[in-house]
């Protein structure tokens, strides 16, 4: 239906919001909201289950006032379903915490992934995979990864042990050296 401008939390990142919205005006993609007043959303504090159903975050890099801008405008775009998740200090997006690899599967660093979030995706009918490593988890992002397609993802190198895991529950898995991104305290989903 269109895109929902965020507000980036750190003040090294405001003012890419305009350069969004001029880019996406270019090409004619339609302005649902923009995050005003004190709200602040990055994108990645979301995260689409299925078509009625998101997990939204609050936490450093998304307050209250942009976390209900952004429910709002889901509401009116019919999704019904909306779970919200408390990111834990020391942590910025969901998709460092947990990651949908299938349809079927979902990654997730367990100690920081509320149980209520956990229990709403088994009620969908997906499997609760565990990162085996807290290093990988934390420091080599193996949550953090791209699902091309349902069953295939990309993930930074240097996971074995989260590798195998997704391996091992039928998740083709393609290894990349993202260390140069990782330098910025990001990896491939972010």
């Amino acid at each position: 239906e269109g895109t929902i401008i965020t507000r980036p939390a750190m003040g090294e990142r405001r003012g890419e919001e305009k350069a969004v919205l001029k880019a996406l005006g270019c090409l004619g993609v339609p302005v649902l909201q923009t995050i005003h007043g004190n709200g602040t959303f990055e994108g990645a504090n979301a995260m689409w289950v299925d078509r009625e159903t998101v997990i939204l975050a609050t936490g450093s890099r998304t307050n209250q006032s942009g976390y209900e801008q952004v429910e709002s405008t889901l509401r009116r775009l019919g999704v019904t379903q909306i779970i919200h998740m408390q990111i834990p200090y020391g942590h910025a997006h969901i998709d460092g915490l947990l990651n949908l690899a299938s349809h079927e599967h979902a990654l997730i660093h367990p100690p920081q992934v509320p149980y209520h979030v956990c229990e709403s995706l088994i009620k969908k009918g997906y499997r609760i995979l565990e990162t085996p490593s807290q290093t990988e988890a934390k420091e080599t992002f193996g949550v953090n990864f791209v699902a091309i397609r349902p069953g295939l993802v990309v993930q930074p190198s240097g996971n074995p042990r989260c590798r195998a895991v997704l391996e091992e529950n039928g998740i083709e898995v393609i290894s990349v050296d993202v260390d140069e991104i990782m330098k910025g305290w990001g990896a491939i989903h972010c």
